[in-house]
Formats: C-alpha cells, structure tokens, sequence
C-alpha cells in the first residue's frame, strides 16, 4: 500500500510541476496565440464540450481509430 501511495504522491508531483511550467511559460510569453494559459485553455474546452459538433467529431474520431485497429 505504501508503494502505491509513494507512485500516486510522484505523479501527482509530476503533473503539478508540468502544469506550473505551463503557467509560468504562458505568463513569459505573455502571447495567448502562440501559448494560451491553462486559464484560457480549459474555458475554450468548456465551450467546446457545450457543443453537438465536438462530440459527433470526437465520436466519428473513435470510430475510425477502431475501425483502423479491427482492420
């Protein structure tokens, strides 16, 4: 159990320190074109989950991906 919770805590640190890169970088570059922040980033993915466009994409996407592995 303790190993678990030991791999858990790194990726979670991980994930952390990779998401701090990302604001900080976005903050220097200070460009949303070239890096949006993770702010920007996750309310454009909100909008775009409200939409029947995305999924009928994403689902045709998956489709295709296993059709392509069955083949």
């Amino acid at each position: 159990m303790n190993k678990t919770l030991n791999k858990a805590f790194q990726v979670a640190v991980s994930i952390l320190f990779w998401f701090l890169v990302w604001v900080v970088a976005s903050y220097r570059v200070n460009n949303a074109f070239l890096l949006p922040s993770p702010v920007n980033t996750l309310r454009a993915t909100w909008e775009l989950l409200k939409t029947s466009d995305f999924w009928l994409i994403a689902f045709n996407t998956l489709g295709r991906i296993f059709l392509g592995i069955f083949i």
